[in-house]
């Protein structure tokens, strides 16, 4: 027969990060996938506080968010910016979904989080792209009016020559 901890760990073996806090936001638990691409091992962060993850370059506004994640009353899903025990970052798709008692007081949020660190990397890619054939674009039409305006004044020399020849 398995214990509760032998069941939880085979329900949440996935290739998403999985974290378990109390009502007051200390984690309780962490997967293997959270170990393994965090660097940090459970050991190491049961007890923290998720702001473990937070880089420290990041808003305040950001801060905020994950400190009152302990509030949760129903299911949220955001985007956030998580820095492995290197330092190094990457981003993740995250859902805190609340567990509540009978009562329906908030006992545990479960935290899952999908790197999305190379989508990320890829639509900021896009973006440089983008501006830079913006770039490019402006360049273009800025020859082409030159082109039209030159093509106007060799429209005029030929009007004048044809004026000056019939005199």
């Amino acid at each position: 027969m398995l214990n509760e901890e032998e069941l939880l760990n085979i329900i949440v073996d996935t290739a998403d990060h999985v974290m378990v806090t109390d009502s007051l936001g200390r984690i309780l638990y962490v997967n293997a996938a959270f170990e393994k691409d965090t660097g940090y091992a459970a050991e190491e962060v049961i007890g923290q506080t998720p702001e473990i993850l937070c880089p420290l370059d990041i808003n305040e506004n950001y801060h905020h968010q994950i400190r009152s994640a302990h509030r949760v009353i129903r299911a949220i899903r955001l985007a956030t910016i998580n820095k492995k025990k290197n330092n190094q970052i990457y981003y993740v798709d995250q859902t805190i979904s609340p567990l509540k008692d009978k009562s329906g007081q908030t006992v545990r949020l479960v935290s899952i989080c999908k790197d999305i660190t190379e989508r990320v990397k890829a639509e900021q890619r896009v973006i440089k792209l983008n501006k830079k054939l913006e770039t490019e674009n402006f360049k273009l039409e800025q020859v082409l009016s030159i082109e039209q305006g030159l093509n106007t004044l060799l429209d005029i020399n030929k009007l004048v020559d044809f004026v000056v020849g019939k005199t």
